[in-house]
């Protein structure tokens, strides 16, 4: 898994497929996390229904796993099914509230339009590491879904002093962010909307 980035460009997604296959045939043993990473990955090229089987697997032989948990939470939510994948990253987070698994209820709690949970859950996110930007990413996503613009560009403003150059396009071709077409657009208005250009 050397060199490996979470927020692969979609482009890279069949790449890190194969490498994450060739890592799991090496040690099959490996953290459940890799596996979890490779059901994004089928799910960015196109394998959504294995995806889910491999997430539902998993789940089957690590129930109180919180890496499990909020992994199929996010496959499940960029599927489309926002309620399933907001009780696993509930369960996550009540296995162990961190920002990880903060991070990711806050983000199926935005997909979900739950905004005023979201923004509860991003703020405990930034909370606990300041620094990350996908954090006040999603953070001013959620505040201006609520309706809350002052609040969004402020987290906009945060981000843009973690990393600059990252842009609404860096946003769209992130595989991080392959959702349903709906979803994906109502992120990226509220984003826009927040001042990420």
């Amino acid at each position: 898994m050397r060199g490996f980035v979470p927020y692969w460009h979609w482009r890279f997604c069949r790449e890190a497929l194969k490498e994450i296959e060739k890592a799991l045939v090496l040690n099959s043993k490996g953290p459940v996390w890799w596996t979890a990473t490779r059901a994004v990955a089928l799910h960015v090229t196109g394998k959504s229904d294995e995806a889910i089987a491999l997430m539902e697997d998993l789940l089957n032989r690590h129930p109180d796993d919180r890496d499990v948990l909020r992994h199929f939470g996010r496959i499940l939510g960029l599927n489309g099914r926002h309620a399933e994948g907001v009780l696993n990253a509930e369960k996550a987070v009540r296995l162990k509230p961190n920002q990880y698994t903060r991070l990711y209820l806050g983000r199926q709690y935005v997909m979900s339009g739950q905004c005023e949970k979201a923004v509860f859950e991003l703020k405990e996110a930034v909370r606990l590491s300041p620094d990350r930007m996908l954090g006040h990413l999603w953070l001013a996503a959620a505040f201006t879904l609520a309706g809350k613009t002052k609040e969004a560009r402020a987290e906009i403003a945060k981000m843009r002093r973690l990393n600059p150059d990252f842009s609404l396009e860096d946003c769209l071709n992130n595989s991080y962010n392959v959702y349903q077409p709906e979803d994906k657009q109502r992120f990226m208005d509220a984003l826009k909307k927040a001042g990420l250009s």
